[in-house]
Protein backbone atom coordinates (compact mmCIF):
# COMPACT_ATOMS: atom_id res chain seq x y z
CA UNK A 1 0.00 0.00 0.00
CA UNK A 2 2.78 2.37 0.90
CA UNK A 3 4.66 1.50 -2.30
CA UNK A 4 1.64 2.31 -4.42
CA UNK A 5 1.21 5.63 -2.74
CA UNK A 6 4.86 6.52 -3.34
CA UNK A 7 4.53 5.56 -6.99
CA UNK A 8 1.44 7.73 -7.36
CA UNK A 9 3.13 10.67 -5.77
CA UNK A 10 6.17 10.22 -8.01
CA UNK A 11 3.89 10.27 -11.04
CA UNK A 12 2.22 13.47 -9.81
CA UNK A 13 5.60 15.15 -9.31
CA UNK A 14 6.67 14.11 -12.79
CA UNK A 15 3.54 15.65 -14.27
CA UNK A 16 4.14 18.93 -12.47
CA UNK A 17 7.74 19.07 -13.68
CA UNK A 18 6.56 18.41 -17.24
CA UNK A 19 4.19 21.31 -17.04
CA UNK A 20 6.91 23.55 -15.59
CA UNK A 21 9.42 22.68 -18.30
CA UNK A 22 6.76 23.17 -20.97
CA UNK A 23 6.16 26.71 -19.69
CA UNK A 24 9.88 27.50 -20.01
CA UNK A 25 9.88 26.11 -23.59
CA UNK A 26 12.72 23.71 -22.70
CA UNK A 27 11.75 20.34 -24.16
CA UNK A 28 15.29 18.90 -24.16
CA UNK A 29 14.62 17.04 -20.96
CA UNK A 30 12.26 14.79 -22.82
CA UNK A 31 14.52 14.08 -25.82
CA UNK A 32 16.43 10.97 -24.77
CA UNK A 33 15.66 9.03 -27.89
CA UNK A 34 13.26 8.22 -30.63
CA UNK A 35 12.33 4.74 -29.63
CA UNK A 36 9.49 5.57 -27.31
CA UNK A 37 11.40 4.54 -24.24
CA UNK A 38 10.50 5.21 -20.64
CA UNK A 39 11.32 8.94 -20.95
CA UNK A 40 9.68 9.50 -24.30
CA UNK A 41 5.96 9.08 -24.00
CA UNK A 42 4.27 12.00 -22.34
CA UNK A 43 3.78 14.86 -24.80
CA UNK A 44 4.17 13.11 -28.16
CA UNK A 45 1.53 10.53 -27.30
CA UNK A 46 -0.89 13.18 -26.06
CA UNK A 47 -0.48 15.19 -29.25
CA UNK A 48 -0.91 12.21 -31.59
CA UNK A 49 -3.70 10.62 -29.66
CA UNK A 50 -1.90 7.23 -29.28
CA UNK A 51 -3.25 4.84 -26.72
CA UNK A 52 -1.20 3.58 -23.76
CA UNK A 53 -0.92 0.04 -25.28
CA UNK A 54 1.01 1.12 -28.40
CA UNK A 55 3.97 2.58 -26.61
CA UNK A 56 5.83 0.21 -24.50
CA UNK A 57 6.22 -0.28 -20.79
CA UNK A 58 3.60 -0.17 -18.08
CA UNK A 59 5.38 2.69 -16.31
CA UNK A 60 4.40 5.09 -19.14
CA UNK A 61 0.89 5.81 -17.92
CA UNK A 62 1.11 8.87 -15.72
CA UNK A 63 0.39 11.71 -18.16
CA UNK A 64 -0.24 10.41 -21.65
CA UNK A 65 -2.85 7.75 -20.95
CA UNK A 66 -6.51 8.63 -20.95
CA UNK A 67 -8.56 8.44 -17.74
CA UNK A 68 -9.89 5.10 -18.96
CA UNK A 69 -6.41 3.57 -19.37
CA UNK A 70 -5.41 4.87 -15.95
CA UNK A 71 -8.33 3.15 -14.42
CA UNK A 72 -7.38 -0.06 -16.17
CA UNK A 73 -3.61 0.03 -15.76
CA UNK A 74 -2.92 1.98 -12.59
CA UNK A 75 -4.74 1.09 -9.44
CA UNK A 76 -2.91 3.77 -7.51
CA UNK A 77 -4.39 6.61 -9.59
CA UNK A 78 -7.80 5.07 -9.27
CA UNK A 79 -7.58 5.03 -5.51
CA UNK A 80 -6.27 8.57 -5.44
CA UNK A 81 -9.17 9.72 -7.59
CA UNK A 82 -11.60 8.07 -5.24
CA UNK A 83 -9.98 9.75 -2.27
CA UNK A 84 -9.75 13.16 -3.89
CA UNK A 85 -13.18 13.21 -5.56
CA UNK A 86 -15.31 14.68 -2.74
CA UNK A 87 -12.97 17.61 -2.17
CA UNK A 88 -12.51 18.24 -5.90
CA UNK A 89 -16.22 18.05 -6.59
CA UNK A 90 -17.02 20.44 -3.77
CA UNK A 91 -14.38 22.90 -4.99
CA UNK A 92 -15.55 22.71 -8.58
CA UNK A 93 -19.18 23.04 -7.57
CA UNK A 94 -18.33 26.10 -5.50
CA UNK A 95 -16.39 27.62 -8.38
CA UNK A 96 -19.15 26.98 -10.88
CA UNK A 97 -21.91 28.26 -8.66
CA UNK A 98 -20.08 31.39 -7.62
CA UNK A 99 -19.04 32.08 -11.20
CA UNK A 100 -22.56 31.65 -12.46
CA UNK A 101 -23.98 33.88 -9.75
CA UNK A 102 -21.42 36.60 -10.41
CA UNK A 103 -21.66 36.54 -14.18
CA UNK A 104 -25.23 35.56 -14.90
CA UNK A 105 -27.15 37.45 -12.19
CA UNK A 106 -26.11 41.06 -12.86
CA UNK A 107 -26.24 40.71 -16.62
CA UNK A 108 -29.67 39.12 -16.44
CA UNK A 109 -31.12 41.86 -14.24
CA UNK A 110 -29.46 44.65 -16.20
CA UNK A 111 -30.61 43.39 -19.57
CA UNK A 112 -34.09 42.20 -18.64
CA UNK A 113 -35.34 44.98 -16.38
CA UNK A 114 -35.07 48.06 -18.66
CA UNK A 115 -36.66 46.26 -21.55
CA UNK A 116 -39.51 44.94 -19.45
CA UNK A 117 -40.38 48.18 -17.68
CA UNK A 118 -41.68 50.22 -20.65
CA UNK A 119 -43.68 47.28 -21.94
CA UNK A 120 -45.18 46.29 -18.60
CA UNK A 121 -46.07 49.75 -17.20
CA UNK A 122 -49.26 51.40 -18.50
CA UNK A 123 -48.87 54.96 -19.87
CA UNK A 124 -49.38 57.72 -17.30
CA UNK A 125 -52.75 59.48 -17.51
CA UNK A 126 -52.51 63.23 -18.23
CA UNK A 127 -52.97 65.43 -15.13
CA UNK A 128 -56.49 66.69 -14.45
CA UNK A 129 -58.62 68.38 -11.81
CA UNK A 130 -56.45 71.36 -10.84
CA UNK A 131 -57.23 74.91 -11.95
CA UNK A 132 -56.28 75.27 -15.60
CA UNK A 133 -56.14 71.50 -16.19
CA UNK A 134 -58.68 69.34 -17.96
CA UNK A 135 -61.70 68.25 -15.95
CA UNK A 136 -61.40 64.71 -14.60
CA UNK A 137 -63.97 62.00 -14.90
CA UNK A 138 -66.23 61.77 -11.84
CA UNK A 139 -64.10 60.56 -8.97
CA UNK A 140 -63.76 60.80 -5.21
CA UNK A 141 -61.87 63.74 -3.80
CA UNK A 142 -63.14 66.29 -6.30
CA UNK A 143 -65.88 68.92 -6.20
CA UNK A 144 -69.60 68.27 -6.25
CA UNK A 145 -69.47 67.77 -9.99
CA UNK A 146 -66.76 65.15 -9.52
CA UNK A 147 -64.47 66.73 -12.10
CA UNK A 148 -62.29 69.37 -10.40
CA UNK A 149 -60.44 69.35 -7.07
CA UNK A 150 -61.64 72.91 -6.38
CA UNK A 151 -63.77 75.40 -8.27
CA UNK A 152 -65.79 74.40 -11.32
CA UNK A 153 -65.58 72.46 -14.55
CA UNK A 154 -66.20 74.88 -17.41
CA UNK A 155 -68.49 72.92 -19.77
CA UNK A 156 -67.55 75.12 -22.72
CA UNK A 157 -63.93 73.93 -22.91
CA UNK A 158 -63.85 71.13 -20.27
CA UNK A 159 -61.28 73.02 -18.16
CA UNK A 160 -61.17 73.46 -14.36
CA UNK A 161 -61.75 77.06 -13.23
CA UNK A 162 -60.95 78.44 -9.77
CA UNK A 163 -63.67 79.80 -7.50
CA UNK A 164 -64.84 83.35 -8.39
CA UNK A 165 -62.85 83.27 -11.65
CA UNK A 166 -64.38 83.81 -15.07
CA UNK A 167 -65.74 80.88 -17.01
CA UNK A 168 -66.08 81.00 -20.79
CA UNK A 169 -68.98 83.04 -22.08
CA UNK A 170 -71.99 81.02 -23.13
CA UNK A 171 -73.13 80.61 -26.73
CA UNK A 172 -75.53 83.50 -26.15
CA UNK A 173 -72.63 85.75 -25.11
CA UNK A 174 -73.67 85.82 -21.46
CA UNK A 175 -70.80 86.24 -19.02
CA UNK A 176 -70.31 83.46 -16.47
CA UNK A 177 -68.32 82.90 -13.29
CA UNK A 178 -67.38 79.94 -11.12
CA UNK A 179 -69.71 80.24 -8.13
CA UNK A 180 -70.74 77.55 -5.63
CA UNK A 181 -69.08 74.82 -7.69
CA UNK A 182 -70.67 75.63 -11.04
CA UNK A 183 -70.23 78.07 -13.91
CA UNK A 184 -73.26 80.37 -13.69
CA UNK A 185 -74.37 83.56 -15.49
CA UNK A 186 -73.20 86.75 -13.75
CA UNK A 187 -73.50 90.53 -13.79
CA UNK A 188 -77.23 91.16 -13.75
CA UNK A 189 -78.87 92.58 -10.62
CA UNK A 190 -79.34 89.74 -8.14
CA UNK A 191 -76.82 87.47 -9.92
CA UNK A 192 -73.27 86.70 -8.84
CA UNK A 193 -70.72 89.40 -9.56
CA UNK A 194 -68.51 88.65 -12.55
CA UNK A 195 -64.76 88.14 -12.09
CA UNK A 196 -62.58 90.92 -10.66
CA UNK A 197 -60.92 92.92 -13.41
CA UNK A 198 -63.98 92.67 -15.64
CA UNK A 199 -67.30 94.55 -15.54
CA UNK A 200 -68.62 92.86 -12.43
CA UNK A 201 -72.17 94.16 -12.71
CA UNK A 202 -73.69 95.19 -16.01
CA UNK A 203 -76.58 97.50 -14.97
CA UNK A 204 -75.86 101.23 -14.95
CA UNK A 205 -74.64 102.35 -11.53
CA UNK A 206 -74.90 98.82 -10.09
CA UNK A 207 -72.53 97.57 -7.38
CA UNK A 208 -70.92 94.27 -6.41
CA UNK A 209 -71.83 93.61 -2.78
CA UNK A 210 -68.67 92.13 -1.25
CA UNK A 211 -70.63 90.54 1.60
CA UNK A 212 -72.31 88.01 -0.70
CA UNK A 213 -70.66 88.66 -4.09
CA UNK A 214 -74.01 89.60 -5.62
CA UNK A 215 -74.85 92.49 -7.95
CA UNK A 216 -76.97 95.26 -6.39
CA UNK A 217 -78.86 97.92 -8.34
CA UNK A 218 -78.08 101.62 -7.98
CA UNK A 219 -79.47 103.35 -4.85
CA UNK A 220 -80.25 99.99 -3.21
CA UNK A 221 -78.91 98.80 0.12
CA UNK A 222 -75.65 96.86 -0.03
CA UNK A 223 -72.60 96.01 2.03
CA UNK A 224 -74.21 96.17 5.49
CA UNK A 225 -75.93 98.65 7.80
CA UNK A 226 -76.09 102.29 6.62
CA UNK A 227 -74.60 101.34 3.25
CA UNK A 228 -76.03 101.91 -0.19
CA UNK A 229 -75.03 101.36 -3.81
CA UNK A 230 -74.09 104.76 -5.19
CA UNK A 231 -72.19 105.43 -8.41
CA UNK A 232 -71.15 101.78 -8.68
CA UNK A 233 -69.80 101.46 -5.13
CA UNK A 234 -71.27 100.34 -1.83
CA UNK A 235 -70.76 103.38 0.41
CA UNK A 236 -71.89 104.93 3.69
CA UNK A 237 -75.16 106.80 3.57
CA UNK A 238 -77.40 109.20 5.53
CA UNK A 239 -75.02 112.03 6.41
CA UNK A 240 -75.36 115.52 4.94
CA UNK A 241 -73.88 115.44 1.44
CA UNK A 242 -73.85 111.61 1.46
CA UNK A 243 -76.14 109.33 -0.52
CA UNK A 244 -79.57 108.79 0.92
CA UNK A 245 -79.98 105.41 2.63
CA UNK A 246 -82.30 102.93 0.92
CA UNK A 247 -83.72 101.55 4.15
CA UNK A 248 -84.65 103.15 7.47
CA UNK A 249 -84.15 106.91 7.81
CA UNK A 250 -82.88 108.29 4.52
CA UNK A 251 -80.97 111.18 6.10
CA UNK A 252 -79.87 111.26 9.69
CA UNK A 253 -79.69 115.04 10.45
CA UNK A 254 -82.78 116.76 11.91
CA UNK A 255 -84.93 118.33 9.21
CA UNK A 256 -82.59 117.09 6.46
CA UNK A 257 -83.98 116.12 3.10
CA UNK A 258 -83.24 113.40 0.57
CA UNK A 259 -82.98 115.25 -2.70
CA UNK A 260 -84.93 113.11 -5.12
CA UNK A 261 -83.06 114.54 -8.08
CA UNK A 262 -79.64 113.18 -7.07
CA UNK A 263 -80.40 110.96 -4.04
CA UNK A 264 -78.25 113.10 -1.76
CA UNK A 265 -79.00 114.25 1.77
CA UNK A 266 -79.55 118.04 2.08
CA UNK A 267 -79.54 119.92 5.40
CA UNK A 268 -82.63 121.81 6.46
CA UNK A 269 -83.05 125.27 4.82
CA UNK A 270 -80.37 124.49 2.22
CA UNK A 271 -81.14 124.49 -1.45
CA UNK A 272 -81.82 121.19 -3.09
CA UNK A 273 -80.22 120.39 -6.45
CA UNK A 274 -83.15 121.61 -8.51
CA UNK A 275 -83.26 125.38 -8.98
CA UNK A 276 -86.07 127.00 -7.03
CA UNK A 277 -86.21 124.27 -4.36
CA UNK A 278 -85.07 124.25 -0.77
CA UNK A 279 -84.99 121.71 2.04
CA UNK A 280 -87.67 122.68 4.43
CA UNK A 281 -88.20 120.35 7.40
CA UNK A 282 -87.28 117.16 5.55
CA UNK A 283 -88.77 117.99 2.17
CA UNK A 284 -87.38 119.73 -0.87
CA UNK A 285 -89.99 122.40 -1.63
CA UNK A 286 -90.35 125.19 -4.15
CA UNK A 287 -88.87 128.54 -3.23
CA UNK A 288 -88.03 131.93 -4.64
CA UNK A 289 -91.19 132.72 -6.54
CA UNK A 290 -93.53 135.44 -5.29
CA UNK A 291 -95.42 134.11 -2.31
CA UNK A 292 -93.06 131.12 -1.80
CA UNK A 293 -90.58 130.67 0.97
CA UNK A 294 -87.22 132.20 0.52
CA UNK A 295 -84.51 129.93 -0.84
CA UNK A 296 -81.25 129.27 0.99
CA UNK A 297 -79.37 132.38 2.13
CA UNK A 298 -82.65 134.30 2.11
CA UNK A 299 -82.79 134.65 -1.64
CA UNK A 300 -85.57 134.55 -4.17
CA UNK A 301 -85.64 133.94 -7.90
CA UNK A 302 -86.34 136.32 -10.79
CA UNK A 303 -85.53 139.56 -8.89
CA UNK A 304 -88.04 138.80 -6.15
CA UNK A 305 -87.17 139.80 -2.62
CA UNK A 306 -87.06 137.78 0.59
CA UNK A 307 -88.86 139.44 3.46
CA UNK A 308 -89.57 137.44 6.64
CA UNK A 309 -88.68 134.18 4.75
CA UNK A 310 -91.24 134.95 2.10
CA UNK A 311 -90.55 136.16 -1.38
CA UNK A 312 -92.02 139.48 -2.48
CA UNK A 313 -92.63 140.09 -6.16
CA UNK A 314 -90.21 142.42 -7.84
CA UNK A 315 -91.63 145.99 -7.94
CA UNK A 316 -94.07 145.31 -5.11
CA UNK A 317 -94.05 147.05 -1.78
CA UNK A 318 -92.14 145.27 0.91
CA UNK A 319 -93.64 146.87 3.99
CA UNK A 320 -95.74 149.93 3.58
CA UNK A 321 -95.48 152.48 0.79
CA UNK A 322 -91.94 153.70 1.51
CA UNK A 323 -90.07 150.54 0.41
CA UNK A 324 -90.16 148.41 -2.68
CA UNK A 325 -88.68 145.15 -4.03
CA UNK A 326 -86.22 146.27 -6.62
CA UNK A 327 -82.86 145.51 -8.18
CA UNK A 328 -81.17 142.28 -9.27
CA UNK A 329 -81.01 140.31 -7.18
CA UNK A 330 -84.05 141.87 -5.67
CA UNK A 331 -83.97 143.53 -2.32
CA UNK A 332 -86.42 145.60 -0.32
CA UNK A 333 -85.29 149.26 -0.37
CA UNK A 334 -86.52 152.82 0.11
CA UNK A 335 -88.28 154.31 -2.88
CA UNK A 336 -89.72 157.54 -4.38
CA UNK A 337 -87.03 160.09 -3.66
CA UNK A 338 -84.48 161.46 -6.13
CA UNK A 339 -82.22 158.61 -7.42
CA UNK A 340 -84.18 155.94 -5.47
CA UNK A 341 -86.14 153.06 -6.91
CA UNK A 342 -89.53 153.92 -8.10
CA UNK A 343 -92.20 152.94 -5.61
CA UNK A 344 -94.98 150.57 -6.45
CA UNK A 345 -96.87 151.74 -9.53
CA UNK A 346 -93.72 153.58 -10.79
CA UNK A 347 -94.36 156.50 -8.54
CA UNK A 348 -91.86 159.02 -7.21
CA UNK A 349 -92.10 161.71 -4.55
CA UNK A 350 -92.44 165.41 -5.31
CA UNK A 351 -91.39 166.46 -8.78
CA UNK A 352 -89.25 163.39 -9.46
CA UNK A 353 -90.15 161.31 -12.45
CA UNK A 354 -89.83 157.46 -12.59
CA UNK A 355 -87.56 156.54 -15.44
CA UNK A 356 -86.45 152.92 -15.98
CA UNK A 357 -87.29 152.04 -12.34
CA UNK A 358 -85.43 154.98 -10.84
CA UNK A 359 -86.77 158.37 -9.71
CA UNK A 360 -85.10 161.39 -11.36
Amino acid sequence: MTTRRHVGRAALVAGCLSALFACTNDFSVFQTGDDGGPNDGTLPESASGESGSSSGGGSDSTVQDSPGSEAGNDGTMGSDAAGDAPQDVAQETSNVDSGDAGSDGPSDSASDSPGDAPKDSPPDAPPCGATGEACCASDAGTDAGGQCKTGCCDPTDNTCVGANLACSTTDAGVSAICSAGACTPCGATGEACCATGTTQCTASGACCDSTDNKCVGANLACGGTSMVCASGTCTSCGGTGSPCCATGTACSAAGACCDSADKTCVANTFNCSTAGSVCQNGTCSGCGAAGEMCCASMTCTGGNCCQANSCVLAGASCSGTSSVCAGMPGSCQACGSQNEACCTGNKCKGTAVCTAGTCH
